[in-house]
């Protein structure tokens, strides 16, 4: 992908600079596939204090069943995939003493949730499932 499009700069972020870049983020989302936040190597960032840190799951596995005790604890937002993953939510945050601020946020009936993908021209199929999101922005302070 990278070749035929020359905004987009595959890199490796090696552990150290990874940790370094998490305390070090200044941002007002940070968004992650990755649990276990403030357990282990990564941390929130200790230059902003109020960021919202979002955790989504990677499948509709049982949240609890897969991931460590107390591993979705530090994040501030916790998106579930189903019935059954809000549910093991609810009663993770009960044990825990945290408090659910909203349930069943989406913008459907049946828990569907749309994205609207903005391009200049239209590249995805009918049959396409899907979507990669790349984001190019400068380098510069601040601009994550």
């Amino acid at each position: 992908m990278a070749e035929k499009e020359p905004r987009i700069k595959p890199y490796y972020i090696g552990v150290k600079k990874l940790i370094t870049l998490m305390m070090k983020m200044e941002a007002d989302v940070v968004v992650m596939t990755m649990p276990d936040l403030e357990t282990y190597h990564i941390k929130r960032s200790y230059i902003r204090k109020d960021i919202e840190y979002v955790f989504i799951p990677h499948g509709m596995d049982s949240n609890n069943m897969t991931y460590r005790t107390k591993a979705l604890n530090a994040f501030d937002t916790v998106f579930t995939a189903g019935p059954h993953q809000t549910e093991e939510m609810e009663k993770i945050a009960k044990l825990y003493g945290l408090e659910i601020l909203e349930t069943n946020v989406n913008d459907g009936d049946y828990n569907q949730t749309r994205f609207i993908a903005v391009q200049r021209a239209l590249s995805a199929q009918p049959d396409d499932t899907r979507v990669s999101l790349v984001l190019t922005l400068p380098h510069v302070v601040g601009s994550l």
